[in-house]
């Protein structure tokens, strides 16, 4: 393989950041770090200025007047607009994705950054073109996201674990943290700050250092008062749950290969470029599905990545009766296991594997409520958002205790 550089390069075209990578391509994107968007629930006159002007500093060739916005929905976080040009030749789109308030305290925007910049020499991603102040500029993928209910259709969940088989399989994760640590020393020079997770294990962490005291929260520890770690009577959020963590890592930490993963597989950043064809399954270069969404990329247990995925079955609304039942002799489930298994084999799947594997979901099915209960927790106190963070936060912790009662009964 050949050497290559990531390039991340200013609108005057004097300053560069090189991240040296064993990568095929060449990957670079327009710097624009003194731009911000004001964030806003939806487009006005006002940001549709904001965003034209954005355009026009990234696409000089764009005429202002040829240009559409329409903003997109589906996630709970950021806002997502697509702009469109209309030239003699043909019709181009673009995504610009807004970071929501505060979202910084929770995401890595340079591992996010590079990240997509490795997934698209890959072909798992699409193009950057520049990084605003709070935001990115990128390709548009032909296609439309999945609903929750069709995360469990025969014809496509084969689909979505091959291609997670793939990620897993061949994104190398030390080219992504070399990438970002050089890139870390660039905007450490520009007067950023640092911040650097390595893991998931690291990454809860930090998010349990900055998590405020919430009543649903509160009542939700009370509630599972029984099997808390933590057994002071003063009920301090932030000591019971690193407590939690702790044991969660002595208990799991190492029954499952650490990859690179999406973290973040709802039914919104699952992709469906075209229809299926045929219930058999396609080679992984015709599989028609791709991922989206990368702000959550980071260094993790398989398991988990596939646990995280199988409980998005459930969607935002959390109705719990989609989500599998983790058990050997679940046929879904098994030919889920199965699609995704043979991403990384070239002959046919060996069984064995294939229950293997499921023993290590069944050891991680309650740290996707861990995870998502820690960080709405966070996003009920800063998001500007509309949605019930708090209630959403009590339903995903909710996930992990009936996880570790059944874990502490089967031990």
């Amino acid at each position: 393989m050949t050497s290559s550089v990531y390039c991340l390069v200013s609108s005057k075209g004097l300053e560069m950041i090189q991240a040296e990578q064993s990568l095929q391509l060449q990957a670079s994107a327009l710097y624009l770090p003194n731009i911000m968007i004001s964030f806003q629930h939806e487009i006005k006159t006002e940001s549709d200025k904001q965003f034209l002007n954005l355009l026009e500093r990234v696409f000089p060739e764009w005429k202002k007047s040829k240009i559409e916005l329409q903003q997109l929905t589906g996630g709970i976080t950021n806002m997502l607009l697509l702009a469109s040009c209309t030239s003699r030749l043909k019709k181009e789109h673009v995504l610009i994705r807004t970071y929501g308030k505060g979202t910084d305290m929770i995401i890595d925007r340079d591992r996010e950054f590079v990240s997509q910049l490795l997934l698209n020499n890959l072909g798992l991603a699409p193009q950057i073109f520049s990084r605003f102040g709070n935001g990115l500029v990128y390709g548009y993928l032909e296609g439309r996201s999945l609903t929750p209910e069709e995360l469990s259709d025969p014809t496509l969940y084969p689909l979505i674990a091959q291609r997670l088989g793939q990620w897993h399989n061949i994104i190398d994760k030390d080219e992504i943290e070399n990438a970002l640590v050089k890139l870390k020393s660039f905007t450490n020079a520009q007067g950023a700050s640092q911040k650097f997770s390595a893991d998931i294990w690291q990454l809860l962490e930090a998010w349990i250092n900055i998590l405020p005291p919430i009543k649903e929260l509160e009542k939700s520890c009370l509630e599972n008062k029984d099997i808390l770690q933590d057994t002071h009577d003063k009920l301090d959020l932030q000591a019971i749950f690193r407590k939690e963590l702790e044991w969660i890592k002595s208990q799991i930490s190492n029954k499952s290969p650490t990859v690179t993963c999406h973290c973040d597989l709802l039914s919104g950043n699952v992709i469906l470029r075209g229809t299926p064809t045929s219930s058999k399954l396609p080679t992984i270069e015709n599989n028609p599905i791709l991922f989206i969404d990368y702000e959550y990329v980071l260094p993790g247990p398989r398991a988990f990545d596939i646990a995280n995925h199988l409980v998005e079955w459930q969607g935002f609304e959390c109705d719990q009766s989609r989500i599998l039942d983790i058990s050997q002799d679940n046929p879904i489930l098994r030919s889920w296991v199965r699609s995704y298994v043979s991403a990384s084999v070239d002959k046919q799947v060996d069984e064995a594997d294939v229950s293997q594997l499921i023993d290590e979901i069944s050891l991680f099915f309650g740290l996707p409520g861990f995870y998502w209960g820690i960080w709405a927790g966070i996003q009920s106190k800063i998001s500007l958002i509309e949605f019930d963070y708090s209630e959403y936060c009590a339903l995903r912790l909710q996930e992990y205790w009936t996880w570790k009662r059944e874990y502490l009964t089967n031990l």
